[in-house]
């Protein structure tokens, strides 16, 4: 894939736009999935696009991930963006504002119980817990093949009986962020604290991610953003998406991404406060994805 790729999709919705808002997952979208999580890392040249992009005025990148928000900081390593954590229950601008949601009462006690059990009971051949303050991991990744159906089952009935709700994505079960906030909501929140209000009239968004958690945003997004479903080596099967495109992997992320430093460079800042985002093509039906 080519940057001139992205002309006839991409190319009249930022010609027309006042403002961009940029918002990417990590793992498997910025970087590539990684045996390990901390082994995962950002390619250099998809970090110093991202340097040149958060200096211009006009577009405003967020980084989203269910990395605990320091821990995604220490891997972008990017100023002047918005990083969100756990899935947006932590956000951290770039003028220094937090966001932290609040959690039910005793949450933290209980995710502790669960955590613990889940250690004593699904640790072996490989599999181990990820703690990331508000939420809990079990990874699989290095699980071999003909031991994983049965692990994965008794992981998952330690999440149901802990009453969690739980996706299964990137060789992983994790549970879903309490109180019905998920990226859908959280994004919501990001696009209004940095535009504001009327962030719909304004600002033309662009949403990629590869995971069940991207599909949240993507849903909420449909219609008042351009949205791609990044394919990696983890998809494996034929599923449905809300997104309107595809890209496959992180690289064709950074080329994307180049496209838009091209045509943001390329034109007169706009200095007019509001202006009608570019209208998108709605299909009703959902884009049928391998994966």
């Amino acid at each position: 894939m080519e940057v001139r790729d992205f002309d006839q999709n991409l190319g009249p919705l930022i010609d027309k736009c006042t403002k961009l808002g940029v918002i990417l997952d990590f793992d498997g979208t910025l970087s590539f999935l990684a045996q390990k999580p901390a082994l995962a890392i950002i390619p250099p040249e998809t970090k110093r696009v991202l340097e040149r992009l958060s200096n211009i005025s006009d577009c405003k990148i967020t980084v989203i991930s269910g990395r605990s928000i320091e821990e995604l900081q220490q891997k972008v390593g990017v100023d002047g963006i918005t990083y969100a954590g756990n899935h947006g229950l932590e956000i951290l601008h770039p003028d220094g504002t937090r966001f932290n949601h609040p959690m039910p009462s005793g949450y933290k006690e209980r995710l502790a119980k669960f955590e613990v059990e889940l250690k004593e009971t699904c640790t072996s051949d490989g599999a181990w817990v990820e703690p990331k303050g508000l939420l809990v991991a079990w990874h699989y990744r290095e699980v071999p093949k003909e031991k994983r159906d049965s692990l994965i089952e008794l992981a998952a009935s330690i999440y149901r009986k802990h009453n969690y709700e739980f996706f299964n994505v990137s060789k992983r079960l994790e549970n879903v962020p309490p109180v019905g906030w998920d990226r859908g909501r959280s994004s919501i929140h990001i696009l209004r604290s940095l535009f504001g209000v009327d962030w719909e009239e304004i600002v033309q968004v662009i949403y990629a991610g590869d995971s069940a958690a991207d599909e949240f945003a993507m849903e909420v997004l449909k219609g008042v953003a351009y949205t791609y479903k990044v394919i990696n080596e983890d998809t494996t099967a034929i599923t449905k998406t809300w997104a309107n495109s595809r890209l496959q992997g992180p690289d064709a992320v950074l080329t994307m991404l180049k496209f838009l430093e091209r045509k943001l460079s390329g034109r007169k800042i706009k200095t007019a406060r509001q202006s009608s985002i570019a209208s998108l093509e709605s299909s009703k039906e959902l884009l049928e994805v391998s994966y």
